[in-house]
This record gives C-alpha cells, structure tokens and sequence, in this order.
C-alpha cells in the first residue's frame, strides 16, 4: 500500500496518523511526507506515528523536511531501501547535515537515494555506501569526484554540479573505480571543460552504457568553446567503449564571428552517424547575445529556450520560451518547429517585433487549447496580440 499525506489538510492529516495508519502499519511499503502545505507536517508524524512498526515499509519521499525531524525517522529505519529527500530547512548547521548524511550511508538496505545536496566537507568522515542509485540535486565537481570512493557499488548515478563560486576546493583526482557504474546523468552550469574530461576520462567508466550530459552558461568566457569542440567529444566518448546511449544538450552565448556552419559539420561525422547519435545545432540572438544550443536528437527535455526555429517536432517539451529577434522574423517557406504538448509558453522579446509573424509562427507552432500558462514580457505588447492569444488558450 502506498500512502501520500503529502497534500491533504490539517485536520486529514491528523486523522490518518492517529486513527488509520495503525490499523494498516503492516501494509505499507511507501509513504510520502512534506512539510510545504502544512508547516511541521513531518513532526507531527514521527511524534504521533510509531513507524519503526510499518515493517513492511521499503520507500520513503520526504518534502522541506527538517534536519532534526529527519534524523528522529532515520533512527527507527533499518530496513528502508528507498529515501528520496527533494527538500530540506537548510537552516541547520554543516555538521548537522554530516551527521545526516552518515546515518544515510551506514543504512545497509538502502539502495535508491535522492540527497538536495552534497559539500564537499561532507565526505570527510563517512564509510562506504551499499547504494546502487543516486541522484544529488547540487554539488560541486570536487565533491562529485571524491563522491566515487563512497559509492563503490553505484548503478546509476544522476548530479546536478555547479561551480565553487569561493574557488576553495580543487578537482578531487582519486581514480577509485566505480565498476557497476552504467547510467550517469551530469548536469553542470559554468564548469571548465577540462574537469568534466578529467572526470569522464582519467576514471575507469568501462561498464558506461548511458551518459547524459548538459552544459549551461551565459558567460562569453572563450573557454567554454571547448564544450562544443567535436574531436574533444570523440576522444572522451572513444574511450566509453560500451556507451550505446548518450544524450547531449549545450547552451553557451558565442561571438558572432563563429562559423556556425562549419562547427555543425564536424559533429555530423561518421563517429556520431555510425553510433546512430545525430546533433542538431539552434541559433538565437537577444539583445546583444547570440545564444548556441547542441543537443541529440530527438530532444529529451521538457522545457527549451529557443527562437523561431524551423522543422522538427518536439514532443517532449512542456515548457516553451520563445526568444523573439526583430531581425529574424519572416513568413518562412520552411514549416516551423511543432511542439504538440506545449503547455506553458513564454515571449520574450526586448525590441519592436512584427506581431502577425509572431502570430503565424505560434498558429503552426503549438496548440493553444492545451495552454494553461501565458508569460509574454514585451515593451510595447499590443491589446490585439494579447486578446488573441488568450481568445486561442481557452485553458
């Protein structure tokens, strides 16, 4: 049986921990917790509930859980296989998040965890985890390579790594091996190349079947221009001799003087064509910024920030940001990239634009009965522009 008490009032709230739940404490093999509806939400169940008697329970989903309630449950767990913490208070001290994060590792049945965050400090003191899949929501590089020698049994592995904006820890260079390892998702944001080559090459990935990887930047520093250097891709993913899956989204501003053609034909070799893996490049400009973006296809992301762009369709996008150039707006011949299921959409444009091409664009583009959010952040946006939008989105 699995139970979310995650979005219910007050007064249910009460009433499941007192009357139902021990009736049915031998039932449940999850339960979902958050403390965002209602504050304390989580307090009052580890003080009314006896959860150490749900002995059949092997999930937990905990939601703005705070450190002092977290660690009250995870004393009475022993059993649980699978924690996914999506949130905490953040108001506690670093040694009580160690402290948090030990009681973590040194649970022997758990295999499936989701952490909000990892310091780097935070792998001081810790033993070796039986975790098989892991996924962190923020960490530095450094801690994202000191991380492997703690998770020697890892499967799959998702991170969001961003950069150490105080410069205080370097890139952790252990080369432990993580041999089970054949899932990784990498998300960074501003980190120089050569970290993520290091990471991905000097360390023994031979089992890799999956990678994932996105990079994001709006600075103009040259050095991100490695991220959409194809033979630097070659050599890293040469050497992941058992990758059959690999997923790949950029976005970095580049100078105007790139030769944007060029550049997309070096990642259309026969390299990424005999591995089925097939780029596409977009262009966007705002204000004074030319935006690139590199991604597989087909495009695996729910949201996308983009132009006018032409041809394909986008299924998976759920979230549309539309970047709109004056210079760039025409009645193509070309047919304009279709997202079926676009269900919020936002028009940014920081120049006059030719709404009726706007229009036009969108008519082909998406379908406005499935809108149910509308964002346009224009100077000068017409009563026309907007009444038709909104007469086209009756959701």
């Amino acid at each position: 049986m699995h139970i979310d008490l995650s979005n219910i009032s007050k007064q249910e709230f009460s009433y499941y921990c007192r009357v139902m739940l021990p009736k049915i404490n031998k039932q449940i093999v999850s339960i979902k917790l958050s403390n965002i509806l209602t504050l304390d939400s989580i307090k009052r169940f580890s003080t009314i509930v006896k959860i150490e008697k749900f002995t059949q329970l092997n999930k937990l989903v905990l939601v703005q859980v705070k450190f002092v309630d977290l660690k009250h449950i995870l004393s009475k767990l022993n059993n649980l296989k699978t924690l996914i913490i999506m949130s905490t208070d953040y108001s506690g001290l670093d040694t009580e998040r160690l402290n948090i994060l030990k009681m973590i590792f040194e649970l022997k049945s758990l295999k499936k965890c989701h952490l909000p965050v990892i310091d780097v400090s935070d792998l001081d003191d810790l033993k070796t985890s039986n975790i098989e899949q892991l996924a962190v929501d923020h960490c530095t590089m450094s801690c994202l390579g000191k991380l492997f020698s703690y998770i020697p049994h890892i499967q799959r592995l998702s991170v969001n790594v961003y950069a150490d904006m105080q410069n205080l820890s370097p890139m952790y260079e252990d080369k432990n091996n993580v041999p089970s390892l054949t899932f990784l998702t990498l998300n960074t944001n501003d980190i120089p190349f050569g970290q993520v080559e290091l990471l991905l090459s000097s360390r023994n990935l031979s089992q890799l079947r999956h990678l994932s990887f996105s990079f994001k930047t709006y600075s103009c520093n040259g050095r991100y221009l490695d991220y959409v250097d194809s033979q630097k891709w070659e050599s890293i993913l040469s050497s992941l001799s058992l990758l059959n899956r690999f997923k790949f989204h950029i976005e970095i501003p580049i100078n105007k003087s790139v030769d944007i053609d060029t550049l997309y034909l070096t990642f259309q070799r026969d390299f990424y064509h005999q591995r089925k893996w097939f780029i596409d490049f977009d262009m966007y400009s705002y204000l004074y910024d030319y935006i690139l973006t590199i991604h597989t296809r087909p495009f695996s992301q729910k949201h996308i920030r983009t132009g006018l762009q032409t041809n394909g369709i986008y299924h998976q996008v759920k979230n549309l940001q539309l970047m709109i150039d004056s210079q760039r707006q025409r009645h193509s011949q070309t047919p304009p990239r279709k997202y079926p299921n676009v269900t919020s959409l936002t028009l940014i444009a920081a120049k006059p634009i030719d709404e009726s091409s706007v229009l036009f664009y969108l008519s082909k583009s998406i379908q406005f009965e499935k809108l149910t959010h509308l964002n346009i952040q224009f100077d000068n946006c017409s009563k026309q522009l907007l009444l038709m939008c909104l007469m086209k989105s009756p959701n």
